[in-house]
C-alpha cells in the first residue's frame, strides 16, 4: 500500500509540475492548444499507470519489467549501504536498472512512481517532436501529427509502463529536434541537443544510437558544407573519417549477424511474436543462412514491421489494438501519399535526417528484429515518423471538406 501512496504522491507532484511546464512552453510557442494537448496526454498516461498497468504486470510486461525491478531493488539496497555493485545484465538493461535503483533508494521501491516518471518523460518527448516538426512543416500539418503522436493508444500504453521504451521515445523526440535544428544555420545549440539525444539513445538502446548517427551526420555535413571555405573542408574530412569507421563497424556487425547462421523459420517468427506479446524481448539475430535469404525476406519483413498484425491475426487485447492502429496507419499513409513529394522540396529539408532514421530503423527491424509490426514496444520508436507521414494529408483534406460545406451552404 505504501508503494501505491508513493506513486500517487509522485503523480500529484510530477503532474502539477509537468502541467505548469507544458502550459509555460505552449505560451512561449504561442500555441495554447499544445499545452492542453500535452496535459491531456500525460493525464491519460497516468490513468494507464494506475488502472491498466496493474493488470499488465500479471502478463504483458512480466518478463522485462520484473527483471528491471529485481535488479533495481538489489542495487538500491546496496546503494543505501554506500556500495555500488555491478549488475548481472547487459549495458542498456543495467543503465535503466541503475536509474530505477536510484529512484528506489530515495523514495522506496514503487513501480508506480517509476511509471509516473516514465509517463512524464515520454510526454516531454512529444513536446520535442513538436519543436522539431514545426521547423520544417506548416502548422496545418504539424498539428494533426502531434495530436496523433500524443493520443495514439499504443503510444499511451507502452510509454507509461516500467520499461525502457518511454526513455527511447524521449530520446528519439530529442533527436528529431536536434537534427532538424542542425539543418539550419546555427551550430552550438543544435550540436548540444543532438549529442545529448545520441548519448541518451546509446544508454537505453545501443543500436538505435548507431542508426541516429548514420541517419543524421551525413545529411548535416552535406547541408552545412554548402558554405565554402576552410570550414567546409574540415567538416568534409572529419565527417568522412567518422562515417567510414561507423560504416565499417556496422558492416562487420551485419555480416557476423547474418551470414553463416541458422535459416529463417515460421516457428522462429511465431516465437518472436509471442515473446513481444508477453512483454519479452525480440532481439533475434542470426536468422538468415545467406545474404540472398536476407534480401529475399526483406519485402515481407517490411510489411510485417509496418502493418502486422492484421485484424484477423489478433489473439489478445494488445494485438487487437495494434491491428486496428495498423489499419488506421495504412489509411492515413494512403491519403497522404500525394503530399509526400513536398518533403523532398527545399522547405522539407530539415526533416530529412528524421526520414533517413525512419528508413534505416525500419530496414533493421525488418531484417533483424522480426517483430511482425505488433506495435509491442520497439515500434513506438517508428510511430511518430509514420504518423507524421500519415498526417500530411489530413490538413488539406480538412480544408477541402470545410470548403465543400461552405459551397453547399
Amino acid at each position: 500500500m505504501g508503494n501505491l501512496i508513493t506513486g500517487l504522491l509522485g503523480a500529484l507532484v510530477i503532474g502539477s509540475l509537468g502541467s505548469w511546464l507544458f502550459l509555460w512552453t505552449a505560451k512561449r510557442e504561442g500555441e495554447r492548444w499544445l499545452g492542453y494537448l500535452l496535459i491531456t496526454s500525460l493525464a491519460l498516461k497516468l490513468l494507464v499507470v494506475f488502472i491498466v498497468s496493474p493488470v499488465y504486470y500479471g502478463h504483458y510486461t512480466g518478463n522485462d519489467s520484473n527483471t528491471y525491478d529485481a535488479l533495481a531493488i538489489a542495487f538500491a539496497q546496496h546503494l543505501k549501504q554506500g556500495q555500488w555493485i555491478p549488475l548481472p545484465a547487459g549495458f542498456n538493461v543495467a543503465i535503466y536498472s541503475y536509474m530505477t535503483g536510484m529512484v528506489y533508494a530515495l523514495f522506496g521501491p514503487s513501480r508506480w512512481l517509476m511509471e509516473v516518471l516514465n509517463a512524464f518523460i515520454s510526454t516531454l518527448g512529444v513536446l520535442f517532436f513538436y519543436k522539431g516538426l514545426k521547423l520544417a512543416l506548416p502548422t496545418r500539418q504539424v498539428k494533426p501529427a502531434i495530436y496523433l503522436i500524443a493520443l495514439m493508444p499504443s503510444l499511451l500504453l507502452w510509454n507509461s509502463l516500467h520499461l525502457r521504451d518511454p526513455w527511447m521515445f524521449f530520446s528519439v523526440g530529442l533527436f528529431t529536434y536536434g537534427a532538424t535544428m542542425s539543418m539550419g544555420k546555427r551550430w552550438l545549440r543544435p550540436l548540444v541537443v543532438l549529442v545529448l539525444a545520441l548519448v541518451s539513445m546509446r544508454l537505453f538502446r545501443c543500436y538505435v544510437s548507431g542508426v541516429g548517427v548514420v541517419a543524421a551526420v551525413p545529411l548535416i555535413i552535406l547541408f552545412k558544407s554548402r558554405d565554402r571555405g576552410r570550414r567546409a573542408l574540415v567538416i568534409h574530412v572529419f565527417g568522412s573519417v567518422i562515417l567510414g569507421l561507423i560504416g565499417a563497424y556496422l558492416f562487420w556487425g551485419a555480416w557476423t549477424c547474418t551470414v553463416g547462421s541458422q535459416g529463417l523459420s515460421p516457428e522462429l517468427l511465431q516465437h518472436t511474436q509471442n515473446a513481444l506479446a508477453t512483454g519479452g524481448s525480440a532481439l533475434i539475430f542470426g536468422r538468415f543462412a545467406s545474404w540472398w535469404d536476407l534480401l529475399r525476406y526483406l519485402p515481407q519483413g517490411l510489411i510485417n514491421v509496418l502493418f502486422r498484425p492484421f485484424p484477423w491475426e489478433a489473439y489478445n487485447l494488445p494485438g487487437l489494438l495494434a491491428s486496428l492502429e495498423n489499419v488506421l496507419l495504412f489509411v492515413l499513409l494512403l491519403i497522404s501519399l500525394p503530399q509526400w513529394l513536398q518533403l523532398l522540396r527545399r522547405e522539407g529539408r530539415p526533416l530529412w535526417p528524421g526520414w533517413a532514421f525512419l528508413i534505416l530503423l525500419t530496414g533493421l527491424f525488418a531484417i533483424f528484429e522480426g517483430n511482425l509490426g505488433t506495435i509491442f514496444r520497439q515500434k513506438a520508436q517508428l510511430m511518430p515518423f509514420l504518423l507524421t507521414l500519415g498526417a500530411l494529408g489530413l490538413g488539406p483534406l480538412w480544408e477541402r471538406l470545410k470548403a465543400g460545406r461552405k459551397g453547399t451552404a
